[in-house]
């Protein structure tokens, strides 16, 4: 599969702009960029890359520099604005020349990160702009946020967000205004738009509701809420030493929806893991792309613990919408597995033309300092299937990445297989098919149920348990998994602690009704460090309420599962 000169980089004008980024040379720069709407697809992309990743004022300048002087009619001109987006979730600044160059269409995309940027931003230039933005859109879903802002004692923001409400219209609208014209805030322009609103519409339009599909507004955050609030309770159970109302408190936190991000976000305690691991379940849960600026600030603190590095991801994995971030990259190269499979899957959830280009250049550069055997891995334990088909066209990635699914679990085989069926490639199916190696008879294989309702997990699992030898079975549903524990009995049943329609300790409760402890070891894994302090101590704890049911498992594991901490466990079997 030769790649023709038509595919090929310009690997000259990128390592120019790379040299320049890295030393900060803007004059030269400029002129390499001035250049750029010469060149082709591949090499503007891979250039583009380049730039995302470096630091937040270079990136800036680069950015603004190219969406200046591009043509009306420049095909890449999306792609720049998806950048700029991109960096705005995170750096608020970056706004202003996307709102300056994106199309209506896009700026309605937009909306959640300019929702965010209100909550969070002081700048009040970008305030005011974002305000003016969001009323052009007409987006209703933004009104509670902007009307919060007539009531600042800044006199642009308070006439920006009357001009945004006046925008936006409709009778949620003239309702908020209507309950500003009676406080110390009424002034002549705020009368006016009112007036205008109410002989555009009548209040009593009934396809109207001012509560439907809120984005969060100041008053939604943590300092806004008042202490007898159904939010505040539930932020208060958040927080709490009882496993069993933390656990409710995640349930019904995510059932309110988009609402609840920025107390959420606020009552995160970084110092404590488990706080920060909760919240980033219930961002990831409520699935919606509000919930990004707050998780990417997270990400980019790389903290130590890699179970919070995998939540970030996993929860990236999750939302709707997803502006792609390039700054999920650095995830599939991160020290742990787990992490890696889960950057690879947020990323093939979300995958974009910029970021597709840097994992090709990654996996491309060969020497001491390649990744390129991590990278690969973790597109294929994740079954990461745009991905894959993006990459096809690199000889390198086809050669390492068909020598890798040989060598993986039977299911990981069936799915690649089937892709490259699909596409027409079946000699390379074939190939695979033909380099799969057949289990040594000799070596005892356990049947391992993995039961976990987090399927990044299952697909590392997966790949941990084939490569000791033995053969698991996953369940993404704990009652699924029941049922098959009563027609069939594995050697070892892993189980998370925390899911939803039956946690790991209900499922173990249910496994002693038909295998005694001596008969079916139980293993719970779990990222909750209480809950593993109480089963060490569960001899002199007697007073905790999970005693009972703790002394049903057989041993307790902190997350991420590794091959040095369930080995014993499998030695004990063997």
């Amino acid at each position: 599969m030769m790649q023709s000169p038509k595919n090929l980089v310009n690997e000259s004008y990128v390592l120019q702009i790379t040299d320049c980024l890295r030393h900060q040379n803007m004059e030269t720069l400029r002129d390499l960029l001035d250049n750029f709407p010469d060149r082709d697809e591949k090499t503007r992309v891979r250039a583009l890359f380049e730039i995302s990743v470096s630091s937040n004022n270079n990136a800036f300048f680069a950015l603004n520099h190219l969406i200046d002087k591009a043509p009306p009619s420049a095909t890449y001109k999306n792609d720049l604005v998806e950048l700029l987006l991109d960096k705005a979730q995170a750096h608020a600044p970056f706004i202003l020349p996307f709102i300056d160059h994106a199309s209506p269409g896009q700026q309605k995309n937009a909306v959640p990160v300019f929702a965010s940027i209100l909550l969070s931003e002081t700048d009040t230039h970008i305030l005011q702009k974002v305000l003016m933005a969001i009323g052009k859109t007409g987006e209703k879903s933004c009104i509670n946020v902007v009307a919060d802002f007539i009531f600042y004692d800044h006199e642009g923001l308070k006439r920006a967000a009357i001009s945004a409400l006046g925008g936006i219209g409709g009778p949620s609208a003239i309702k908020r205004l209507a309950f500003a014209s009676q406080t110390s805030k009424s002034d002549a322009y705020l009368v006016s738009t009112l007036e205008r609103l109410i002989k555009q519409l009548s209040l009593d339009d009934p396809n109207d509701n001012p509560d439907a599909k809120q984005l969060a507004s100041r008053k939604d955050t943590l300092e806004g809420l008042t202490e007898d609030s159904d939010m505040a309770q539930l932020i208060i159970m958040l927080n709490s030493n009882s496993p069993h109302e933390r656990h409710l408190a995640i349930d019904s936190l995510i059932d309110i929806g988009p609402r609840v991000i920025p107390a959420v976000s606020a009552n995160i305690d970084l110092s404590n893991v488990d706080s920060i691991i909760n919240g980033l379940d219930i961002l990831g849960n409520i699935r919606h792309e509000a919930a990004l600026p707050s998780i990417l600030k997270i990400l980019s603190l790389h903290h130590p613990d890699s179970n919070v590095r995998f939540s970030a991801y996993e929860a990236i994995s999750k939302l709707s919408r997803l502006h792609s971030s390039v700054s999920l990259i650095d995830g599939v190269t991160d020290a742990s597995e787990q992490v890696r499979l889960a950057a690879a899957t947020a990323i093939n959830s979300n995958p974009s033309d910029v970021i597709l280009s840097g994992l090709k250049s990654k996996i491309e550069t060969s020497g001491r300092r390649s990744k390129r055997a991590l990278i690969i891995a973790a597109i294929i334990d994740s079954h990461a299937d745009h991905i894959f088909s993006s990459l096809m066209d690199s000889d390198s990635f086809v050669f390492h990445a068909m020598e890798y699914i040989a060598q993986s679990h039977h299911s990981t085989v069936s799915f690649f297989k089937d892709i490259l069926i699909r596409r027409g490639t079946r000699s390379l199916a074939n190939s695979i098919i033909s380099q799969v190696r057949k289990p040594e008879k000799n070596k005892p294989s356990l049947t391992i149920f993995c039961v976990d309702d987090s399927l990044i997990c299952l697909k590392y699992y997966i790949r941990l348990f084939h490569s000791m030898g033995h053969q698991p079975f996953v369940f993404e549903d704990p009652d699924a998994a029941w049922v098959a524990l009563q027609k069939h009995k594995p050697d070892l049943v892993t189980t998370d602690l925390n899911m939803i329609s039956m946690n790991g300790l209900q499922l173990a409760e249910k496994i002693r009704s038909l295998y005694s402890i001596s008969e079916l070891p139980i293993v719970v894994i779990t990222t909750q460090k209480d809950f593993i302090l109480s089963f060490q101590s569960i001899d002199t704890s007697r007073n905790h309420p999970d005693n009972n049911t703790m002394m049903k498992i057989n041993h307790a594991i902190h997350k991420p599962l590794e091959f040095k901490s369930i080995k014993p466990q499998i030695d004990r079997i063997t």
